[in-house]
């Protein structure tokens, strides 16, 4: 599960010389025309937390929801469980997913429990799997996928639960190799994204000597380029790279300890910066996530409410997403217009119960034709165990919308 960044160090992040300061975006654009939500939730599943989705070239829709797989062939309407790991003993897991060019899909997970990182493919539209067992070896956990090529998957997890591990296949996940450990650095990152203009996949996270965050690069041999740290303040550090290698990333307006969310642009890889304030009027906003697809095809979304923080018992949290498609003018939509979750709501490893019920993050992703595919999780019951990530009774589940195509 990812390690959410402290605001607080976010506050002292001071850079100078090497990076030019970045410049608040506030125009008033005509707003783009961006594709409407269909106004369906769907229910995925009663299994599993913190989803991901991916939409294949071919349409088929995956959501991975920890040890957890589910597979739509019919636009989202439906959702089908499906195994993938065939008899591989898994108590409980993270998981991460990837879809090539070519709809080849790809799951990532570790077993039986914190230890190896496996890798399972399907050429079939997830009808059938091949693993690879022991992708990276030893204890891991909150692994991440990306597969730009027909050919080329890039994997990276947290070796002894937290030191960044990368591993390359450049035989569509037959077998991978580890280019890069760094045993020194205890931070978890986000996201894989691959920027198609640079070749270099990149990945937001934390800084390993002191306050802030920065970027992690890679070339497509998987030898790593370094840590380039960001001049932008961010409480969830996550990069989405679109079609025309623009960088886009969580962000705070600025740089206090009150983050103000915004969507922060890139056009020279992180150099400078414009900020964008994202159009909501709650007062909270947790685990926000970001996506990119087409050039200016981005959104972002997160858990919401009105409490005074979010220890708050009184609040009511719904689902939202903002998205544009000119990578101007943002459209947000409330998805939920009942609550997924009341009361209190917390993130990361120092947080346990019901008030994580929604893990670390929810999951966004652009399908072939520009549509926007949205997960998250909604509580039905009450836990009343302590937090765990086997299936002790139904109490709460995976749901999933999508817009229609543009």
């Amino acid at each position: 599960m990812r390690l959410i960044l402290p605001a607080l160090g976010l506050a002292a992040l001071i850079l100078s010389g090497c990076i030019t300061p970045s410049v608040n975006d506030q125009s008033s654009s005509l707003p783009a025309s961006v594709p409407p939500f269909l106004g369906n939730v769907v229910k995925v599943g009663e299994d599993g937390n913190e989803p991901v989705v991916r939409v294949a070239p071919d349409g088929t829709i995956y959501v991975a929801a920890l040890q957890y797989l589910y597979v739509s062939r019919d636009n989202g309407t439906t959702f089908t469980p499906t195994d993938f790991k065939g008899a591989l003993p898994m108590y409980a897991s993270d998981s991460a997913l990837a879809v090539a060019p070519d709809s080849h899909a790809y799951i990532a997970f570790d077993w039986p429990y914190a230890g190896q990182t496996a890798v399972c493919n399907s050429k079939d539209d997830g009808k059938t799997w091949a693993c690879n067992n022991v992708a990276v070896p030893g204890a891991t956990d909150r692994m991440w996928l990306v597969a730009p090529t027909e050919k080329d998957v890039y994997l990276i997890t947290g070796q002894t639960l937290d030191r960044p591990t990368f591993a390359v296949s450049h035989d569509a996940g037959a077998s991978f190799t580890i280019t890069s450990f760094d045993a020194q650095d205890q931070s978890q990152g986000s996201d894989l994204s691959w920027d198609p203009v640079q070749k270099l996949v990149v990945e937001a996270a934390a800084s390993s000597s002191g306050p802030g965050w920065g970027v992690r690069s890679w070339k497509p041999d998987g030898t790593f380029v370094g840590f380039a740290p960001m001049d932008i303040a961010s409480t969830d550090p996550t990069i989405a790279v679109d079609a025309a290698g623009t960088w886009w990333a969580i962000a705070c307006m600025d740089k206090t300890t009150d983050c103000k969310l915004a969507a922060a642009k890139s056009t020279d890889a992180g150099k400078t910066w414009r900020l964008t304030p994202m159009p909501t009027s709650a007062k909270l906003h947790l685990l926000p996530f970001i996506a990119a697809g087409g050039a200016g095809r981005v959104a972002m979304g997160w858990y919401e409410a009105n409490g005074a923080n979010a220890d708050d018992a009184a609040n009511e949290w719904r689902v939202s997403v903002t998205q544009t498609s000119d990578g101007a003018s943002w459209t947000t939509t409330l998805l939920t217009k009942d609550p997924v979750h009341k009361g209190a709501m917390c993130a990361s490893m120092t947080c346990l119960g019901e008030n994580r019920f929604a893990g670390d993050f929810l999951g966004l992703a652009f399908g072939p034709d520009s549509a926007l595919h949205v997960t998250w999780m909604h509580q039905t019951g009450s836990k009343g165990v302590p937090a765990t990530q086997v299936s002790t009774g139904k109490w709460e589940q995976v749901e999933y919308e999508r817009t229609v195509s543009p």
